[in-house]
């Protein structure tokens, strides 16, 4: 399992860059995100919950 990228993280596999991309998108160029402010976003595919 160690030598295995992402075998230790709950879903299973390290995020694409889209992934990562679509949230970037989200907090700096849709818009969507004018009333979030002082948030912290993990992207860690589960890795929090343990």
């Amino acid at each position: 399992m160690a030598g295995i990228p992402g075998a230790a993280i709950p879903v299973g596999r390290v995020a694409q860059p889209e992934e990562i991309a679509r949230w970037v998108w989200l907090l700096t160029g849709s818009g969507d995100a004018g009333f979030m402010t002082g948030e912290t976003i993990t992207l860690s595919g589960g890795d929090v919950i343990r």
